[in-house]
């Protein structure tokens, strides 16, 4: 073996390692991005040498097996449906750390590709498989750790949980340790007779410890489904060892397996609750039901998203534009989800009727694949090949029952390139040395992958250095003693390397604390408060102008757009009022379920009718009473309106029923508004003030 391929494997045995434990803390999210960052940089540093190697041999060598082909299909519709994509940058790069976007996609099919053609042999496959064995081992033991001393094991803010991870949620960190542990399984069961040396033994019986008492705490049904399904596919497997001559000693094999099938289905159909050590919250997910209903009507709202749906990591917009008004009578309401209840049913609307049944093919063909040779009586599999394929029927299994998380996706991807790499099949190699032609174009090839490659990784510099610009900037924001033009600054340079809308947003919001600093401030003059003012404001505006252009179908942009204007209406810029009702306007549009936007608008109006009211009890002369009163009205309306939307949106709004209550003071009607303080008052009936209020206008009432 050359030193270039020792190089070139040894960067394949890290990424098995290092992705699933990988995080930093110096972005916000510490570990979505990171992983991402270590996945790029590995593994496009793999292709690349790949490459050079190609070029150097004179000779290709490729995995052309149907799953492969198959894989291939699902990733370009992916790239289509990114293409065809109203939010394409979005789809392609992402927004906020989503796992969808077609770039992630990108590097897992990468680890699938490198993983099935770069390793030739059994041998390379358990160093691979002992890698993520070894990460697994790590995530667990650390887990555990944190579960019996109940206080955290790293230092940093985010991660002062027990419940912190490497992976993401503790739910999803089970499902991953209840991989590992139906791969290590497969091991034990299978070799336990013949592994002879006991230290060996003794580290996959204490790995299937571990594994097993983190998935037994966490006690997440979908984890026990999986495991039982597996279990059923390894006692297969150790069944055709069965003949004329089994006797008792050979059926205690099956006891063990068979106790652990029994336990897996109990828990995973019955889902007994059992007394954790650590208090784990349950994850909150959208239902299977309103995930479908989000579906179809993303795919009824043209052809292009029938076929090839919204684009990834766009679910989201959809969710925020057809979620169920129910949500807003849970403690939920305000949840923007990202994914749905599982990876498929949110392919469904992301990547359209294409998309989801490429990605049901690809699994559906590897899944009969395997299982046939499992179930072929007269074939005895490897037991390298039953890990692999162990591994990814584990992790394919659960894009069927759970959102699309980095790692999870990143191990279904890795096991199936293992499985691939064990089978050899339809190994074609290609020989370009004696033909100019081929090697030309062999050549050019080689060239534009690598210099896509290299793309890639100075993108993927780039967006993690302005993660870190980000970071750098909230932190200046939220010390004790926030220095402002210090975050402005940090934010301004995460912006100038990855332009993200979040940024942008929230670099609007520091602008708009300048202003209120300048405006208290004592120090300056009124004339340099006017110009600092002013360019506060227009760099506030430029802001969020540009968050909505680079992701117009982000709610979320128009919305912080319309509270900036309306909190410059309460400053006295004119036509401030204007601007944010346009913008909220926009937003409800995208987000028509969201009370707050109403609510906000309804406070706009209000806070106009009052204005008015105010105006027409002055003692200025030459005043248009007429005029004021008609402009009185039509904000009383328009107010009254927009708030009874927003309690019949949300009938438990305390703000909504308190606004109305004040909008009919205003009015003179003080009946209605005692209605409104009464039906406050049965939200909040400890709230003194409420009280005090209630009585004081009794007793007004009663004096009249």
């Amino acid at each position: 073996m050359s030193i270039l391929d020792k190089i070139i494997k040894g960067g394949l045995y890290l990424v098995a390692f290092l992705v699933p434990i990988f995080f930093l803390p110096v972005t916000v999210s510490p570990v979505g991005l990171n992983k991402q960052l270590i996945l790029g940089f590995l593994g496009l540093g793999c292709l690349d040498l790949w490459l050079i190697k190609v070029f150097l041999e004179g000779k290709l060598r490729l995995n052309l097996s149907k799953t492969s082909i198959l894989a291939l299909v699902f990733i370009l519709l992916l790239a289509a449906s990114t293409g065809l994509s109203q939010a394409r940058n979005i789809s392609f790069w992402g927004s906020a750390s989503e796992p969808d976007t077609l770039f992630n996609f990108l590097l897992f099919g990468l680890v699938f590709f490198l993983f099935s053609n770069l390793l030739s042999n059994r041998q390379e496959v358990l160093r691979a498989m002992s890698a993520f064995l070894a990460s697994s081992a790590i995530l667990s033991l650390f887990f555990l750790i944190q579960a019996v001393l109940k206080k955290p094991i790293f230092p940093w803010d985010f991660s002062r949980f027990i419940t912190f991870n490497p992976i993401g949620t503790v739910q999803a960190l089970g499902l991953f340790l209840g991989g590992a542990f139906a791969v290590s399984m497969a091991l034990f069961f299978l070799k336990i007779g013949k592994i002879k040396k006991k230290w060996a033994l003794a580290l996959v019986a204490l790995l299937n410890i571990f594994l097993f008492l983190s998935v037994a705490i966490i006690n997440y049904w979908p984890i026990w489904l999986a495991i039982a399904l597996c279990l059923v596919i390894i006692m297969a497997e150790m069944s055709k060892s069965i003949d004329s001559s089994f006797g008792r000693r050979e059926m205690k094999k099956f006891i063990f397996p068979a106790l652990l099938l029994i336990i897996s289905f109990v828990f995973a159909i019955i889902k007994p609750s059992i007394q954790n050590f650590v208090v784990i919250a349950p994850e909150a997910n959208p239902s299977l039901r309103l995930t479908l209903d989000i579906a179809v009507k993303t795919l009824k709202e043209s052809i292009k998203n029938l076929f090839f749906g919204s684009g990834p990591a766009t679910w989201v917009n959809q969710f925020s534009l057809y979620r169920w008004p129910i949500l807003n009578s849970t403690d939920f309401w305000q949840v923007r989800f990202s994914q749905g209840a599982s990876i498929l049913s949110t392919f469904l609307a992301t990547a359209g009727v294409l998309g989801c049944v490429s990605a049901i093919l690809m699994i559906g063909y590897f899944a009969l694949k395997g299982l046939k040779s499992v179930f072929k009586q007269s074939e005895h599999l490897d037991y390298v090949e039953l890990m692999s394929f162990i591994g990814s029927f584990y992790f394919f299994l659960l894009w069927f029952l759970y959102p699309l998380n980095f790692t999870l996706c990143f191990a279904g991807f890795l096991m199936l390139g293992l499985w691939l790499a064990v089978k050899q099949e339809k190994i074609s190699e290609f020989s370009f040395q004696q033909s100019p032609q081929k090697a030309f174009l062999t050549m050019m090839a080689c060239a534009v992958l690598v210099i896509g490659s290299c793309v890639g990784l100075w993108k993927i510099s780039r967006n993690y250095r302005g993660a870190i610009s980000y970071a750098q900037g909230l932190e200046l924001i939220y010390q004790e003693n926030p220095d402002l033009d210090a975050a402005i600054q940090k934010i301004s340079q995460a912006i100038s390397f990855a332009p993200r809308d979040i940024y942008l947003r929230d670099l609007s919001e520091v602008f708009l604390m300048k202003i209120n600093q300048i405006i208290n401030s004592e120090e300056l003059s009124n004339e340099a408060k006017r110009e600092m003012f002013q360019q506060a404001m227009s760099n506030m505006e430029t802001a969020i102008m540009s968050a909505q252009e680079i992701y117009p179908q982000n709610s979320q942009n128009w919305f912080q757009s319309g509270k900036i204007y309306e909190s410059l209406l309460v400053l006295g810029v004119e036509n401030a009022e204007e601007s944010a009702i346009a913008n909220y306007k926009k937003a409800k549009e995208l987000d028509p379920q969201n009370s707050q936007i109403t609510l906000n608008m309804g406070g706009i109006y209000k806070f106009l009718a009052q204005k008015a009211k105010g105006q027409m009890g002055s003692e200025e002369k030459d005043l248009d009473i007429e005029g004021l009163e008609r402009v009185y009205r039509e904000n009383f309306d328009l107010a009254l309106e927009n708030l009874k939307e927003s309690i019949a949106l949300k009938p438990n709004l305390s703000f909504g029923y308190f606004y109305i209550a004040q909008l009919y003071e205003i009015d003179g009607d003080k009946e209605m508004a005692l209605a409104y303080y009464d039906a406050l008052l049965r939200l909040e009936p400890n709230n003194q003030e409420l009280i005090d209020r209630i009585q004081e206008l009794r007793e007004g009432a009663e004096g009249i």
